[in-house]
């Protein structure tokens, strides 16, 4: 009886759901629902959410019956709903769709998800993203970026951004979600990257960059709570060091006073402000609030207007400490709010998930140190700014080449005009001077940059050797003195591990004749180095100069182990080819026969091709002497 009572319900069921399918047009995966049809999905969804069903309508809502011709019952009542919409997901062909966002068969396949909770349309963007992420998360992240905006919204719906932000947020907690959540979270900036490039689809971005930091900012509240864990000491000047503390340390009764926080900043109408917030009437106000709030926790307090201010709108913040002016020579949030955000930045670095934040901050820090410097009444705070975080880069004891592939110096250092004195690179090799990185440290990281460092490295080497051989072409020495003074400027060059051929042979050759360059350079490189440069120099000179050559060699005497004679040698071949040999024994004997007979006896032990191959050219010519020599027969 239980059991055919049973079955008579289901039936009861069953003509109901038959009698409203009647009224549909079509099969769900082939219509385009009008909005009655959208009204009559979601009104049979929630009479069976209202409705307490049977095991065995349990068990017919979530079969393949449903999946069929009711697939957002099916989906709703699945015992694994993130199973059931990866088969609904191929069932309408989305896992085949290109385009995925932007196609025909996600909009039929989220279509499911919205009938399946018409009244609760994050619960289907959650399991929607849930399903993604679980089943398909490779074709989550690369169609993330290429979403299109449609009617003004993305065309994977508002509710779905927000579920998608929030997992991106959340699955950074988890270890084993978050390389995945990394993947995801690139996607994301991609995309918002690409909104907020375009004027038309700007608020579009930022909105959806909102929600993702506001899950960020809540998550990092939840990790920060009660953390003890003293991180190392970060270094910001020789005078003054940081201790670490938890980055943002809320607990319950901070989260109040953050509240409260927030409260004053909105009485004092701070959050109207728009830009310049730290030189505003407003913000003098609310600091001054905060102040008498916590009178004998300054430093407590100023954390807690920072916090307060990120979370208001972490953008607005970013980009109005550039713009603090300096009062009664202090800067306008005042040096506990300083304290406040450097204790942040510095704690920041050492969390994974805050680091790209502290970036940021520290990167608007150094854009209010460029700007300070360039008034001499604030260019002390400014170089004060700079050099504390320059120290920080550099306590790790890191290595040269990792300071200089961070993004945020090298914005730094590229946002420097490139003067003709190189003043940015001048800067930045003093301030790695200063902190005790030798030479070689900086010729290690010379031969070891790739990107953008390796522009930064090479401008370095340029400055320094450029320095140096300034103090060369000023000397009246005589040449023993100035050789000592280039073998030290050679010594350095090395060290810095400039380029023989590229960087250090232009300079040589503006001091020194060739000749002169061609024996220092021996003296310092191995072979295959001399070649190059040797060869950089002969081909210098055209045929029509080999006066010239000659002059710059300073040759005094032909030998064939002398590097100026080898260059000539080298120059002759190349430019009269074939009778190369036939020039330079003419050249020779009448320059100096004395030394031919000598350069005879030398060359023919030689294994050189060249030599030996002059060597029987001088021989040859030799002959009609030997022959005039012997007594004429009768």
């Amino acid at each position: 009886m239980m059991v055919s009572a049973e079955r008579a319900m289901v039936q009861r069921h069953d003509r109901a759901l038959l009698s409203t399918s009647d009224q549909l047009s079509a099969s769900l995966e082939e219509r385009v629902a009008p909005v009655a049809v959208e009204e009559e999905a979601g009104l049979l969804s929630r009479f069976m959410s209202h409705f307490k069903p049977s095991y065995l309508w349990q068990k017919l809502a979530s079969s393949w019956i449903m999946r069929f011709f009711k697939p957002h019952i099916y989906l709703r009542y699945a015992a694994n709903k993130e199973a059931a919409g990866e088969k609904l997901l191929k069932k309408v062909n989305a896992d085949q769709a290109v385009d995925f966002f932007n196609s025909k068969e996600f909009q039929k396949w989220s279509k499911y998800f919205v009938d399946a909770f018409p009244d609760n349309p994050d619960e289907a963007a959650r399991l929607m993203v849930s399903t993604l992420a679980t089943y398909r998360i490779k074709k989550l992240v690369d169609s993330i970026p290429t979403t299109k905006v449609v009617g003004g919204k993305l065309a994977f719906g508002e509710p779905f951004g927000v579920a998608l932000t929030k997992y991106v947020a959340e699955a950074e907690k988890d270890a084993k979600l978050k390389p995945f959540a990394d993947l995801l979270e690139k996607s994301l900036v991609n995309l918002i990257n690409e909104l907020k490039a375009n004027e038309g689809t700007k608020s579009i971005g930022d909105r959806l960059e909102r929600d993702f930091r506001e899950f960020r900012f809540s998550n990092d509240k939840e990790k920060l709570v009660n953390v003890d864990t003293q991180q190392p000491v970060s270094k910001l000047s020789s005078q003054h060091e940081v201790i670490s503390k938890p980055v943002i340390p809320l607990t319950p009764a901070l989260v109040n006073q953050e509240e409260k926080a927030f409260e004053l900043l909105k009485d004092v109408q701070l959050d109207k402000v728009k830009t310049d917030i730290f030189n505003s009437t407003e913000f003098t106000t609310w600091s001054k609030q905060i102040a008498e709030t916590f009178p004998a926790e300054l430093d407590e307090g100023a954390g807690l207007m920072l916090t307060t201010l990120v979370r208001h709108d972490m953008e607005k913040v970013i980009d109005s400490i550039p713009t603090t002016k300096v009062v009664d020579d202090k800067l306008a949030f005042g040096d506990h709010f300083e304290v406040a955000l450097k204790n942040y930045i510095a704690n920041a670095k050492h969390d994974a998930d805050l680091k790209p934040f502290a970036d940021r901050l520290e990167d608007s820090l150094l854009r209010l140190s460029t700007r300070l410097k360039a008034d001499e009444g604030s260019k002390s705070i400014g170089d004060r700014i700079e050099n504390e975080i320059f120290n920080g880069w550099f306590s790790n004891n890191d290595n040269l080449v990792d300071v200089l592939n961070r993004p945020i110096l090298q914005d730094w250092y590229f946002r420097k005009p490139l003067t003709p004195k190189n003043t940015r690179a001048s800067d930045l090799y003093h301030k790695i001077e200063q902190l005790g990185i030798s030479e070689q440290k900086i010729g290690e990281a010379h031969f070891e940059a790739n990107g953008h460092a390796v522009q930064i490295t090479e401008e370095l080497v340029d400055y320094k050797l450029n320095e140096l051989m300034e103090k060369v072409n000023v000397m009246d020495a005589v040449m023993a003195d100035e050789l000592g003074t280039i073998t030290a400027w050679m010594s350095t060059a090395k060290k810095l591990r400039a380029d023989p051929v590229n960087s250090i042979l232009p300079r040589l050759r503006k001091v020194f004749k060739d000749g002169d360059v061609l024996e220092l350079c021996e003296s310092a490189f191995p072979r295959e180095v001399m070649n190059k440069i040797q060869e950089k120099i002969v081909k210098s000179y055209s045929r029509s100069r080999s006066i010239d050559f000659l002059e710059n060699l300073s040759q005094k005497e032909f030998s064939w182990k002398n590097i100026r004679s080898r260059a000539w040698m080298d120059y002759m071949k190349i430019n009269y080819g074939d009778n190369a040999n036939e020039e330079m024994v003419s050249f020779l004997t009448s320059k100096n026969p004395k030394i031919i007979p000598s350069l005879i006896e030398e060359g023919e032990t030689s294994a050189d091709a060249s030599v030996l191959s002059l060597t029987n050219a001088l021989k040859m010519s030799r002959k009609p002497v030997a022959e005039e020599l012997l007594p004429k027969e009768n």
